[in-house]
């Protein structure tokens, strides 16, 4: 563990580039120099290079909200009600559908090899999704294709057959229905919307991202990102010292205009954040763009904002802090 933190860290940060043309001053590389500073800092070197510390004219080090700290505040300070609510997939759609919210339906419900929540009838012939019921980050999902009468899957069960025998080996599972993205193909764009409420006052979209998946995928997990605007929905180029690999992660989703019923997806994400037991101070929204308008996946309460600082090029308190600071003694 003691290596696997350098390590790992020193890998995530090739996910950017040099944000400077800077001399060969017989120092070391800008790489390792960069490294070498996160160390000094206490920071974690992914997090340094990422949101370039050290680039010039930048917000010092110790401004930053980092990940350990701040996933670990903001998932304390939630409360044990939201959190045991936004981890549970089926018990989360059913407080999103009651309170009005555009979100993907729970079908079924399978664990210790039988149906707790069982299809309404016989399971809708169309293409389905069945992730774990409290599983994260894309972890755990497959797909059922509605084909030629009948869902194929993962090595020739049937669906039923399938569902009890994995519920009984592993986890509980549920089943929704896989969204059909804009252009009728492939996964979908997904919006991160973070809303941020100070106690006793209405909630705020204070950073939204969108993450196109790789090509082939069935989640965006993995997928190249861009800052949206949260007023407009418009997408935002990348910020000049980060470069994503355009051949292994493209992102086609046209930069400088607004991303579809923008304010559908605002409006769902704070009247959701209002309804939310407690509520939290943050919330992050993953929110599926569909070619029938904004669909809601999940609510994420522990939150590392590493993309968002990434992409804004700033420290994110300004935008957080007064929500956080309002929860703490």
């Amino acid at each position: 563990m003691t290596l696997g933190w350098p390590v790992g860290a020193a890998l995530l940060a090739r996910a950017t580039r040099d944000w400077a043309e800077l001399p060969d001053d017989g120092r070391p590389a800008p790489r390792l120099r960069a490294w070498l500073a996160a160390l000094r800092h206490n920071v974690a070197p992914a997090e340094y290079r990422a949101h370039g510390m050290g680039r010039p004219g930048a917000p010092p080090a110790d401004a930053w909200l980092t990940t350990p700290e701040l996933s670990r505040l903001t998932a304390g300070l939630a409360g044990p009600r939201a959190l045991a609510l936004c981890r549970d997939k089926a018990a989360f759609a059913a407080f999103a559908a009651e309170a009005g919210l555009p979100v993907a339906p729970v079908l079924a419900v399978y664990a210790g090899g039988a149906a707790v929540q069982p299809f309404d009838g016989a399971a809708p012939a169309r293409d389905l999704l069945v992730k774990p019921r409290d599983g994260a980050r894309g972890r755990g999902i497959a797909v059922w294709r509605w084909c030629d009468g009948a869902h194929h899957g993962p090595r020739g069960r049937s669906l039923t057959a399938a569902l009890a025998e994995d519920s009984a080996r592993g986890p509980a599972v549920v089943v929704q229905p896989r969204l059909c993205p804009p252009d009728g193909a492939g996964a979908l764009p997904v919006v991160r919307a973070v809303t941020a409420c100070v106690a006793r006052e209405e909630p705020t979209l204070a950073f939204a991202t969108v993450q196109q998946p790789q090509r082939g995928a069935i989640t965006s997990q993995g997928g190249a990102y861009r800052a949206v605007e949260t007023a407009t929905g418009r997408v935002l180029p990348l910020p000049d010292w980060i470069s994503f690999d355009p051949g292994a992660r493209p992102f086609t989703l046209p930069e400088g205009e607004a991303l579809p019923d923008w304010q559908g997806v605002r409006e769902a994400v704070l009247r959701g954040h209002a309804r939310m037991p407690g509520p939290p101070p943050l919330i992050g929204w993953d929110v599926a763009i569909t070619r029938t308008g904004p669909v809601i996946l999940e609510a994420n309460l522990a939150q590392s904002l590493f993309v968002e600082q990434m992409l804004s090029g700033r420290p994110a308190w300004d935008e957080v802090g007064p929500a956080l600071a309002s929860r703490l003694p």
